[in-house]
């Protein structure tokens, strides 16, 4: 906080700019101190609210401190230093909102499962390599090529084409689309297990941990560039590793994901040009992008994340100068999760990013090309009543996540079923981006369709589900006996 006070451009500093800066910083340590609590015990890497006050530090920290030190990024010129005042302290309300109603829902929750059962290595290595094999067959089976022929964009546009399509037919070809439009993260999920088996065997036995880390890694990477491109099943899938991981064999320090961490970030870029080269052979692409990525870098040195602070922005200024306000925009966001065909009026609604997508992209690119940007968690709050919508968004998504993961340590989590509830505690944690870029409906339906929906089925199924015998959960202590991983 110093160095932003003796750096910061005095062009995006305004009075208070900087005190509201601080608060937003003093905030996220106060949550940190909340969200531990006494034990500190939900700050694992393996808890949901850890993840999610990561996602705030890249989402609303990060790109507020560069602001002030005068970097650009896209869509800056909607960012005032008066609005950059009023977002750093809708920030910090958000983040404090949230801790809270999550902490009150969750707390005295059982951080890990105290005994569970986990399939063989070679169960692990099948997990973690079909979705990769599955993309690769699926296109050479239609007589395509290894690599996708399409950029990132058009096969977006192509999917997104298709699924208005079926809506226009309608009946069961709708509702098949529909389904299958919600099957994908199914894949991420099971790689996302395969990879936390793998790399927990590695950490417990003690044997071959940089091979196994490397070829996760490696694995990782083959799966992006067979790919169309995208970035978040990637990051999905990962978060669940490193969160099932940590509850398998955990604690993992926060330190050692450091740098994974940067990694990633660095990454995150390079992957955002490579996807839109479409060259026959992976060795073009990437020296295509490499070259490409290596003359325009210097346009945007915030990337990913600070296209969200001119988006926060844009919608406060929709808020305050047109009819942008909805004290009735949250209940209609709930209700998204419900088929179209039995809410109708919904295909009618706009969502907050659909709005931004319009006045940032233009009409035209929007319906042509289905082009669009994610959504953001301060503009529906503010949208929905200023300050105290924001609060109350905060306070409803963390009550939110705090009784899924009150449920899913339901009792007993040394079942059968506990290596179950495990990952979809993991799943959990992998929609943490989703609190800050999407709306409460989206967050809501995906964990209907990726945790309520396998709980169900393995509840229904619970009697196939091998059982371990109990124990007392005093102490952690990972050992290995053949093929279960038990605590005791």
């Amino acid at each position: 906080m110093l160095y932003v006070v003796w750096a910061a451009d005095p062009t995006r500093v305004a009075d208070g700019t900087l005190v509201a800066m601080a608060i937003q910083i003093a905030s996220f340590v106060a949550c940190v101190h909340i969200a531990g609590g006494k034990s500190r015990t939900m700050l694992r890497i393996g808890s949901p609210i850890a993840w999610i006050l990561a996602m705030c530090v890249l989402y609303f920290i990060y790109p507020s401190v560069l602001w002030c030190l005068g970097a650009s990024f896209m869509w800056a010129g909607y960012v005032t230093p008066e609005r950059a005042t009023t977002l750093f302290l809708l920030h910090g309300l958000f983040m404090v909102s949230m801790t809270c109603a999550y902490a009150a829902v969750s707390r005295g929750l059982p951080t890990l499962p105290v005994a569970v059962a986990a399939p063989k290595t070679r169960t692990a290595v099948l997990l973690f390599s079909v979705p990769m094999l599955a993309v690769m067959l699926q296109r050479l089976l239609i007589g395509g090529t290894l690599l996708p022929a399409d950029s990132y964009g058009a096969s977006w546009a192509a999917a997104s084409r298709g699924v208005i399509e079926a809506r226009a037919v309608g009946g069961i070809q709708y509702v098949l689309a529909q389904v299958m439009s919600k099957l994908d993260m199914y894949g991420q999920i099971i790689q996302g297990v395969g990879a936390a088996l793998l790399l927990s065997r590695a950490i417990a036995t003690r044997r071959n941990r940089a091979v196994t880390l490397l070829g996760v890694a490696c694995v990782y990477a083959l799966t992006y560039f067979l790919s169309i491109g995208g970035r978040s099943p990637i990051l999905i899938s990962g978060i669940i590793a490193l969160s099932l991981t940590d509850r398998l064999v955990g604690p993992i320090r926060w330190g050692l994901l450091l740098p994974i961490a940067a990694a990633a970030l660095a990454a995150f870029g390079p992957l955002a040009v490579y996807r839109t080269h479409t060259e026959p052979s992976l060795a073009e692409r990437l020296k295509a992008t490499v070259r490409e990525y290596s003359e325009t870098r210097g346009d945007d040195s915030i990337g990913e994340f600070g296209p969200m602070l001119g988006k926060e922005a844009l919608a406060l200024d929709l808020c305050d100068s047109t009819d942008f306000t909805d004290r009735l925009y949250i209940l209609r966001s709930v209700s998204g999760v419900v088929p179209s065909q039995l809410l109708p009026d919904k295909m009618h609604w706009l969502s907050t990013g659909d709005t931004l997508s319009v006045v940032l992209l233009g009409e035209r690119a929007v319906r042509r090309s289905n082009a669009g940007v994610a959504g953001s968690v301060i503009a529906d709050g503010y949208r929905t009543g200023g300050f105290w919508g924001i609060g109350l968004l905060g306070a409803m998504e963390g009550v939110l996540v705090g009784l899924v993961c009150r449920r899913l340590a339901g009792s007993p989590w040394n079942s059968g079923l506990g290596f179950f509830r495990a990952a979809l505690v993991a799943a959990l944690c992998s929609m943490s981006f989703l609190v800050i870029r999407s709306g409460i409906g989206e967050l809501l339906a995906y964990m209907v369709w990726y945790v309520a929906a396998p709980l169900l089925a393995a509840l229904a199924c619970g009697p196939l589900f091998r059982r371990t015998r109990r124990m007392r959960p005093t102490r952690q202590v990972a050992t290995v006996n053949r093929d279960v991983i038990v605590y005791e």
